[in-house]
């Protein structure tokens, strides 16, 4: 058996180099020795990368359901606008923003874009809920004044017996409402553009709010969905 191990280090190119085979073996587990650390620390690298994904996911699917929250509180609400707009631009345009940027930096690619459609449906929803608001805060004004108000009231009586917006009698009823000064111009054009006449009751047209509240949680759910695969990928 010794033999045989002297004749195959003889017959090595190390053997012709007159290189000892115990410093042959001994470069071989130092290259295994430094293979292994390689990988150790490619495999930390990667857990400390995914661990910081997760977490700049993790903030940026709070800060998304926060502002989905609020736009929805919004929605539902017939105050002045001016009462939410401070909550809406620090959930929509500060912490969610925020958590997106980190999201971009932290990556990959992959769970950016899916990030990205979540604010772009955020967007939508918070313009769409915008209106929805202003015109539900200024039906409910006008709806009010009418209980005191023979000419509101009869303007409002008039807006559901036309036929449609371009029936004459709209631009009547509207100019009577005017002529009282209890709606602020930009109130009563809300109202013009926004508010389904010919109806009974009178309706405020739809804006899309609950379908865009649909494609926020579509679109966040399907971040969730990527955020999970990436997580679950075995290291390379």
């Amino acid at each position: 058996m010794q033999t045989e191990a002297i004749a195959a280090l003889a017959a090595s190119g190390a053997a012709v180099l007159g290189v000892p085979a115990a410093l042959i073996v001994g470069v071989r587990q130092a290259r295994a020795a430094h293979h292994a650390a390689e990988v150790t620390a490619h495999a930390t690298h990667d857990q400390a990368r995914k661990a910081a994904r997760r977490e700049a996911a993790v903030v940026f699917v709070l800060a998304a359901e926060s502002a989905l929250d609020e736009c929805m509180r919004m929605y539902e609400s017939k105050e002045p606008i001016e009462i939410y707009s401070a909550d809406i631009e620090k959930r929509v345009l500060g912490d969610t923003s925020r958590a997106f940027t980190v999201m971009r930096i932290e990556g990959p690619a992959e769970l950016a874009q899916k990030a990205k459609k979540v604010m772009l449906a955020l967007s939508e929803l918070t313009l769409r809920g915008a209106r929805r608001q202003r015109t539900a805060h200024a039906w409910h004004h006008l709806k009010q004044s009418a209980e005191t108000s023979d000419v509101i009231s009869a303007a409002l009586g008039e807006l559901t017996e036309v036929s449609g917006p371009d029936d004459p009698r709209v631009r009547a009823a509207w100019r009577a409402v005017a002529g009282t000064g209890v709606l602020a111009p930009g109130m009563e054009h809300t109202l013009r553009t926004h508010l389904r006449v010919g109806s009974h009751p009178l309706l405020i047209k739809s804006t899309g709010m609950l379908d865009a509240r649909e494609e926020v949680r579509e679109t966040l759910a399907a971040f969730i969905d990527a955020v999970r695969r990436h997580l679950d990928e075995k290291t390379p």
